[in-house]
């Protein structure tokens, strides 16, 4: 048995591979309602208008990105130590260098992709108040905003504003605390080993193991047990930040994205509400956009990556409102418009479900998609099929011209 197991092994590690990104299908209910940001960039230009797109990163996100295997930490070290500073005065230069750490990291070429494949004018290098850091309700660091702008809103030119929401650097310092650090400091936290609270557990592992455990698990998973917590509040705080901001410059002709992955999916989603408080910003879900190709097509869209939201949605206390979709749909009762939500999967992401809810305000479209990624013999590697959906040129054709293929209706159906 030993030798078979043996063997079985070695055929697996023998056949590597690439696998290719492709689209499989999408399903969507009977009120979908395409969207192509491709058509949106033209008639935005038409209408001296400006496309607003809210980013939201999902679990296992390192702030400032990771050097030499181990996380930026402007020169602290530890997670722990990073927020004290934030937490602080920085002065002008700090904050710049802390932005252009975070932006190289967070989205950088899936937002340059859309800029270029939309057509906007240059990026604006104006970045004066273009990076905040946000507290949490006990003054430390949360985590940050920040912003991009490309093109102008003049006639004939196609603008672009995204907004960035990294929740993560609270996260991380729990996450830290509680599984253990990422060099041999006994700082602050007295933290131990490498990664790991306890380094000989860690030493007895196998790679794979030792790669999902870490990744997957405790600094995966860990942001999802967080956020179903009371912790979960200093997430919100950041992206509820960052919407307060799109709510005060959103003009009445504009319209809005909002793309998400994994967790940051449901934080979105759980937000959201805040930006009907404006009554220009609520007529961009409830009023139909009069150029868009179909009737009650709403100028904003949702954009779902390794969706979670169907887990997260079991966990919530039974006692707990409404969870966020059917209370955006209530928010949208006896609106004129539909807000389609796209949901993508690849069917190798260990962490991502179809959306499942049928609603009347809200219209559902999976999108069922295969990401690039390293196939090691009968198995795809989990965390491609995570994490590169923003780097699948296939995802972001959907968001140019809609599904590659027409989605496949209910027999009911009219």
């Amino acid at each position: 048995m030993k030798a078979l197991s043996i063997l079985l092994w070695l055929a697996i590690l023998s056949c590597t591979g690439c696998t290719i990104s492709r689209t499989f299908f999408a399903t969507a209910d009977c009120d979908y309602k395409r969207v192509r940001l491709r058509k949106w960039a033209e008639d935005s230009a038409k209408e001296s208008a400006t496309i607003r797109m809210l980013l939201v990163h999902g679990m296992n996100n390192h702030p400032f990105g990771l050097k030499g295997g181990k996380p930026e930490l402007y020169g602290c070290p530890t997670y722990a130590d990073l927020q004290t500073k934030l937490s602080g005065p920085l002065s002008p230069k700090q904050l710049n260098d802390l932005r252009d750490l975070a932006v190289r990291e967070q989205f950088n070429g899936f937002i340059s992709e859309l800029a270029r494949k939309l057509g906007a004018g240059q990026e604006n290098e104006h970045h004066e108040d273009n990076f905040t850091i946000i507290p949490a309700k006990d003054g430390r660091a949360a985590g940050y905003v920040f912003t991009r702008s490309f093109g102008a809103s003049a006639p004939g030119r196609r603008a672009l504003k995204f907004y960035v929401a990294n929740w993560a650097l609270a996260a991380c310092v729990d996450k830290e605390h509680q599984f253990g650090g990422w060099n041999n400091s006994t700082s602050v936290l007295n933290l131990k080993g490498d990664h790991d609270f306890d380094p000989a557990l860690d030493q007895h592992r196998a790679p794979l193991n030792r790669m999902l455990k870490r990744g997957t698990i405790d600094w995966g998973l860990g942001d999802a047990a967080l956020y179903l917590s009371d912790e979960g509040e200093k997430f919100k705080q950041v992206v509820k930040a960052t919407i307060r901001r799109i709510r005060t410059e959103t003009k009445k002709r504009d319209r809005i994205a909002i793309i998400s992955a994994s967790l940051g999916s449901t934080i979105a989603l759980d937000c959201i509400p805040m930006l009907f408080e404006t009554q220009t910003v609520r007529s961009l879900f409830t009023t139909p956009d009069e150029k868009a190709e179909s009737r009650r097509q709403a100028r904003a869209v949702f954009y779902m990556f390794a969706n979670q939201f169907a887990l997260l949605a079991i966990g919530r206390p039974q006692d707990e409102q409404v969870n966020p979709l059917i209370k955006l749909d209530r928010e949208l009762e006896n609106s004129k418009a539909t807000v389609q939500v796209y949901a993508f999967t690849d069917p190798n992401d260990l962490l991502s479900l179809p959306l499942n809810t049928h609603l009347k305000n809200v219209s559902i479209c999976n999108v069922y998609v295969r990401n690039p990624g390293i196939t090691l013999g009968i198995a795809m590697n989990p965390a491609d099929a995570h994490v590169k959906y923003e780097k699948n040129s296939h995802v972001i054709a959907t968001l140019l011209n809609g599904p590659e293929k027409p989605p496949i209706r209910p027999n009911d159906c009219p």
